[in-house]
């Protein structure tokens, strides 16, 4: 079965998306392939859903769903950031 990519646009970098492993270390979602961005924008784009969180522009139920993690995980990180700030 063909398995459908998702990679970022204008990357560093071509993504392998012919079947050979690409260097990314992309993740796997049943039949889909999720590419990571050799320029780092992921973690500038964690970084801002942090921030919307810490400032309280979004839920931690939405900062879960946007960050990939589990809400616990995300409450926990939430309590230490804000513990770092004081």
């Amino acid at each position: 079965m063909t398995k459908q990519h998702v990679y970022p646009l204008n990357d560093l970098r071509p993504h392998a998306t012919d079947g050979r492993q690409c260097p990314c270390a992309p993740s796997h979602e049943n039949d889909i392939v999720i590419h990571n961005a050799f320029d780092g924008r992921e973690i500038v784009e964690r970084e801002q859903v942090w921030q919307a969180l810490l400032n309280e522009e979004i839920t931690m139920s939405r900062a879960a769903e946007l960050l990939g993690m589990p809400f616990v995980e995300v409450r926990e990180e939430c309590n230490r950031r804000l513990a770092d700030v004081d």
